[in-house]
């Protein structure tokens, strides 16, 4: 297939912002594991290469943290019952202090609820998380109070003011399994509306907001702006969640889905923008708290160039539709599903628990570079600028089945310089691809350390340099193939020729 992109807008001012709305939240596994060193290593990784502003996960309030305690253990075989209850936040500091040492902040998403104040006992996930209500309404609002109390105390209002708080997850799925009342829709808005106006109590400028409900939810978004905004009820932002993925089987240790096409995911987040924008509260900001394809932590879709080439389609067409747009998640150190079994199993992470780059990494490290005027966008590519003239382009070619093929592109740009370099960097089925070299190996569940080099040296782009003149008009034609879900970004920037400094230099060598 031949495509051909004209670029000939030189005129900054009347091109497209392009946001980059993917920086501002990133997700993660539940809340404790951010104590872990293999944990923080990758966010590290993530932070230098890409800069994400928030990150997002569950279980601040699930047992694991220690939060909120009406019984102890005092010996190897025996608890005892407290006369009153203990709320301690030791380890949620230690969790916000990690993350404050790698430039990140948190958005709090309040939940689940700590056993000794839920009314029931069903959970989810492999680690437990307790779904049901507050046992007592009194009891979980005091909690909420006393951890923003404690998180202004360590941190400063100024500080904290800038965490988005987010009430719940996905309440509309098994998430939210509420045992006092019998609607669980209005169980959620009276949970929210309590929390909300204690937080503000707390402080008036703690910014929350909610309904963070997934696909199946989209209905609750009118019916929560319209709970709110009839009852004056303290609403700072709208969430939502978009996953592209259908028709989930269950293979052995595996989950496989089937994606919708990435112009049908993009009809999602216009139909969560449009619902937001037509209502009464059409001015607040909108989060995708959660996005990816396969919404299952054990789809191998995840780890493949497939997934690099969709989520780099989605992710430059979506920018305009969202203030924040979290993927989930930024690394498999992840235990929903249990422990991973393989270091390619399916996660949802742009690394693998030991820190291994997926093609998925390298769209957002690719897309990070992005310049910040949108010159052009279509199905296969995403041409920016700066003020200086700088152009970055990012294609991709994303194809769901045995019909998709090669693209070769013809690329039409307008420079205002005549000599350019042109850096190249690939990833598609066999470079960048460190699944593609794990699968070679013979999918090792335990890789040795000489199977562990050879996927290590896999993971990263291959890239290649080349300096080219532009014509008399300034314009620059590029012809680049571009396999099938494979995602290449092309850097093109003047050429500093700097040879008249040297002295003595010959020209053998050159």
């Amino acid at each position: 297939m031949f495509h051909s992109i004209q670029v000939n807008k030189t005129e900054l001012s009347e091109c497209t912002v392009f946001n980059k709305n993917f920086k501002r939240c990133i997700g993660t596994g539940r809340f404790d594991l951010a104590m872990r060193k293999d944990y923080m290593d990758n966010l590290r990784i993530v932070q230098e290469e890409i800069g994400f502003e928030w990150i997002r996960g569950h279980g601040i309030f699930s047992d694991h943290t220690g939060v909120y305690r009406k019984s102890i253990q005092v010996d190897s075989s025996r608890s005892m019952e407290l006369d009153h209850a203990i709320h301690n936040f030791s380890r949620v500091l230690k969790v916000m202090d990690h993350y404050r040492s790698v430039g990140i902040k948190p958005m709090i998403e309040l939940g689940f609820m700590p056993k000794d104040m839920a009314a029931g006992s069903a959970t989810v996930f492999w680690w437990k998380g307790n779904v049901t209500d507050p046992r007592e309404l009194e009891e979980w609002l005091t909690l909420v109070e006393r951890l923003f109390v404690t998180l202004i105390e360590h941190y400063g209002a100024e500080e904290v003011v800038q965490w988005p708080i987010e009430v719940w997850n996905e309440p509309n799925a098994n998430f939210w399994q509420p045992v006092q009342g019998e609607d669980k829709e209005l169980a959620y808005y009276q949970l929210y509306e309590a929390t909300a106006l204690r937080i503000k109590q707390v402080h008036p400028r703690l910014r929350v907001g909610g309904p963070a409900t997934n696909g199946q939810g989209m209905h609750w978004l009118q019916r929560f702006i319209d709970y709110c905004s009839s009852r004056e009820v303290p609403v700072d932002f709208i969430s939502q969640h978009v996953y592209s993925s259908y028709d989930k089987v269950i293979s052995g240790e595996f989950v496989y889905m089937k994606l919708i096409p990435p112009g049908e995911t993009l009809q999602l987040f216009e139909e969560i923008n449009s619902q937001v924008r037509g209502s009464r509260l059409c001015d607040l900001p909108i989060y995708i708290t959660e996005w990816n394809t396969s919404y299952s932590c054990i789809e191998l879709v995840h780890d493949t160039a497939l997934n690099a080439a969709y989520i780099a389609w989605v992710l430059t067409h979506a920018d305009h539709l969202a203030d924040a747009l979290a993927y989930w998640v930024f690394c498999d150190v992840f235990e929903e599903a249990d422990v991973p079994r393989a270091p390619f199993h399916g996660g949802f992470g742009l690394l693998t628990e030991n820190g291994i780059r997926k093609p998925v990494f390298h769209t957002f490290a690719f897309a990070n570079r992005l310049k910040p005027y949108l010159l052009h966008l279509d199905d296969y590519a995403c041409v920016t600028m700066d003020e200086q003239g700088h152009a970055t382009v990012l294609l991709f070619n994303p194809c769901q089945d045995e019909q998709g093929e090669s693209v070769e592109i013809e690329l039409n740009l307008v420079l205002p310089y005549k000599e350019a370099m042109v850096r190249t960097d690939s990833v598609d089925e066999e470079r960048g691809n460190a699944y593609k070299a794990w699968r070679k190996l013979g999918s090792p569940r335990c890789p040795l350390p000489r199977e562990t080099e050879i996927i290590r040296k896999s993971q990263y782009p291959a890239t290649a340099l080349e300096s080219r003149e532009t014509d008399e008009e300034g314009k620059l034609q590029l012809q680049l193939s571009l396999p099938r879900n494979g995602m290449k970004l092309v850097d093109i920037f003047p050429r500093r020729d700097q040879l008249d400094q040297y002295q003595g230099l010959q020209t053998k060598y050159l």
